[in-house]
């Protein structure tokens, strides 16, 4: 996990390569109603829906990466 990297390394790299998956998202898979599906990548085309594990992993994840609260917690378990 990325997150969990960041931490280790203390290396930004990750969290730039958060940020570049963020505005690559935004840039192609936004549109009015919420994300969209890529239906081609060759084309770009889109559907016109949006499979549940997107939000419920990689936003998720994206999310951790910059919110690292969690981190502090499992240090305290330790």
């Amino acid at each position: 996990m990325m997150a969990c990297l960041t931490q280790a390394t203390q290396d930004t790299m990750y969290l730039d390569a958060g940020v570049a998956i963020i505005e690559a998202l935004y840039d192609l898979n936004w549109v009015d109603g919420g994300w969209a599906s890529v239906q081609s990548v060759h084309t770009r085309k889109l559907e016109d829906h949006m499979p549940s594990y997107f939000l419920a992993e990689a936003c998720k994840y994206l999310f951790l990466l910059f919110d690292d609260s969690f981190l502090q917690v499992l240090q305290n378990r330790t």
